[in-house]
């Protein structure tokens, strides 16, 4: 007789803030597959290689360093025009 199959883990709960990251995530990959060369020019934002940028924001990599992740989110907010230029302090 076999026994009913139980669960290692349970699943996860997400709060709202990683509900509303992996929301944002989704449309940032978006925008980046949207045009061509989205992904060099946020490599040369984050002064990295565009292999590296491909993987965490495009690619199914889940682990994406927090600081990528805020300057991806500047770059991406000043490159649909929703920050003016002014606010870079220049």
């Amino acid at each position: 007789m076999s026994s009913p199959a139980i669960p290692l883990s349970l699943p996860r709960r997400t709060n709202p803030r990683e509900q509303r990251y992996q929301q944002w995530l989704v449309e940032f990959r978006k925008f980046l597959k949207a045009k061509r060369g989205r992904s060099s020019e946020l490599a040369k934002f984050l002064c990295c290689r565009r292999q590296n940028a491909h993987r965490w924001f495009v690619g199914l990599h889940t682990a994406i360093p927090a600081w990528a992740a805020v300057y991806a989110n500047v770059w991406y907010q000043k490159a649909k025009g929703l920050v003016p230029s002014q606010a870079d302090g220049k």
